[in-house]
């Protein structure tokens, strides 16, 4: 018998609306970096500080719509800032291999983007968001 919590709605729903608002916070992280990196700032810099706006954007739609979390603020936010410390320092740790693998920037942020995507989404639905 499959595993209730990996039914389709228990599943598809929180991901596709996972996958909607962290793309919403993927492109003000990415519009940063562009922006940073056209301004002159170091490509490592321009992806740190887009992360950080991207984290900005995403806990509301992560914690009200995507997870649709009743976890209250003053625990789920402080899980949020924990998991998005380390997935800020995963972000930089990957991009910086990719980095040094001498892969263009853009295909190295993506690469970046896809895998801590995926570490995001295991740890919000089952630590930061979990009730």
């Amino acid at each position: 018998m499959a595993n209730a919590s990996l039914t389709a709605p228990n599943l598809v729903r929180p991901l596709a609306r996972f996958l909607a608002s962290g793309g919403a916070a993927t492109s003000a992280h990415w519009a940063t970096m562009i922006i940073l990196m056209e301004c002159g700032v170091s490509a490592m810099l321009a992806t740190a500080m887009g992360a950080c706006l991207g984290l900005m954007v995403n806990y509301p739609a992560q914690h009200g719509w995507a997870f649709q979390s009743e976890k209250p603020h003053r625990t789920a936010f402080p899980r949020y800032l924990m998991g998005s410390v380390v997935s800020w320092l995963l972000n930089l740790a990957l991009f910086g291999v990719f980095q040094s693998l001498d892969l263009p920037t853009v295909s190295a942020q993506f690469a970046t983007t896809a895998l801590t995507a995926a570490f995001n989404f295991h740890l919000s639905r089952r630590f930061i968001f979990h009730d």
